[in-house]
């Protein structure tokens, strides 16, 4: 290959491909590098690996490491073991696991051996980057499967894999529809590193492999444990009419935890212990939403937008919202500080009024006044806040239900 000022690929194709690829999230950086080497082609991969460097930093040995192995590396996708070959110059790609990014093509500007026994190359470098979501800038929040009591029989054990489940599925669904957080799935892991060797597969676009080493660390874990789950159904006859009523009841004790994951320190707990009158494991559903809501209170508590036309916008929607249901509407006060610690701790609230969901949509929602003792007008953005009030036996969204009494026979 001749040392001219040629890019590597075909430019009108580039052109075309690029609207796709910058819809997909890659995009394409250019940098100036200067690599060394006892040859031509070692000064030239280290030129590569510094171009990459500039761009997304990484691990110069390890990315050194992965060039060289490059055309032995093998990799298995769908049962099969594939060779992927990335050892010819006009096609070097620096992709690692480390590097976050890929040699799109390159131009050598230079190549000279300056000194016997060490060449020097100078190259411009376009480097395929992919670029995360902005959501991907929220706190990042990861719902690891509880654990499990020690099952007794196959079909508890069964039934219990199915509580853990439902109960990720309910704080995984809860915590994403407000919005605040970016939920990292720590399920799914297998399905996603196939999708990642896919990447590795000759037929696929160098562009993409920038997708590579992408993986989002989290901030928070949520873990906990069952540390019951038990059902149960009871047939009684009512005197004189020999009626058989059959009620179920579930009996549940959940406790969780809120982890900062670099240190594992416990930023928030809790255990709850109820009972549910029914005996569908669908129930752990419902707890795990409950979970959701307790750690979203913590951290992200709903708060107000502003007041127009009788009507308080909210900073939530989603299905973590529910038409009909109250709140206790409170006012932000002075941040308290700890004594002891001398760390703020909360800001200090005052309720001033309740307040009713109306209106719920993606991202926000409304509510209608139920009564209060303060002036709205003018309300400004997290002015105040919702906290959920005390659950009333018998009450469905905020308003109580009359229930149909049974005959004292």
């Amino acid at each position: 290959m001749q040392f001219s000022s040629v890019k590597i690929g075909v430019a009108s194709l580039l052109s075309v491909l690029s609207l796709s690829v910058a819809a997909a999230g890659i995009t394409t950086k250019t940098v100036n590098a200067s690599g060394f080497g006892p040859d031509r082609r070692e000064a030239l991969n280290a030129a590569l690996v510094e171009a990459v460097a500039k761009v997304r930093g990484l691990s110069v040995a390890n990315v050194q490491a992965t060039a060289r192995a490059a055309s032995s590396t093998k990799v298995a996708v769908a049962g099969k073991s594939l060779g992927v070959d990335s050892s010819h110059e006009s096609g070097f790609d620096a992709t690692a696991t480390e590097t976050h990014g890929s040699v799109k093509s390159y131009e050598v500007l230079d190549a000279r051996e300056d000194v016997p026994g060490r060449w020097k190359v100078k190259i411009s470098a376009d480097i395929s980057v992919y670029e995360s979501d902005a959501s991907n800038n929220r706190r990042r929040i990861s719902v690891v499967p509880f654990r499990l009591p020690e099952a007794n029989s196959p079909a508890q054990e069964k039934r219990y894999e199915a509580v853990a489940q439902r109960l990720s599925l309910g704080a995984v669904d809860y915590v994403t529809s407000t919005r605040h957080f970016s939920v990292v799935d720590r399920t799914y892991d297998g399905e996603r590193l196939v999708e990642f060797l896919r990447l590795l597969l000759p037929d696929v676009g160098r562009d993409e492999r920038a997708r590579i080493g992408n993986s989002s660390g989290t901030d928070y874990l949520v873990v906990g444990d069952v540390l019951s789950f038990d059902s149960k159904e009871t047939t009684t006859i009512v005197p004189y009419t020999k009626e058989k009523i059959t009620k179920s009841e579930t009996n549940a004790t959940i406790s969780w935890r809120v982890l900062e994951a670099a240190t594992g320190q416990v930023l928030a707990s809790g255990t709850i212990k109820k009972s549910y009158p029914s005996k569908d494991v669908d129930v752990a559903r419902q707890i795990g939403e409950e979970i959701g809501e307790k750690i979203t209170d913590i951290i992200y508590p709903i708060v107000t937008l502003d007041y127009n036309n009788g009507r308080i916008s909210l900073a939530q929607g989603g299905s973590s919202m529910k038409v009909g249901r109250v709140y206790q509407l409170n006012r932000y006060g002075k941040v308290q500080t700890d004594p002891y610690t001398h760390e703020p701790m909360a800001r200090e609230e005052i309720p001033v009024g309740k307040v009713r969901i109306v209106s719920v949509s993606p991202k926000i929602s409304y509510a209608e006044v139920v009564d209060c003792r303060v002036d709205l007008t003018g309300m400004g953005p997290k002015e105040y806040v919702l906290r959920a009030l005390p659950e009333e036996s018998g009450s469905r969204g905020g308003r109580k239900i009359r229930k149909t009494m049974t005959p004292n026979w």
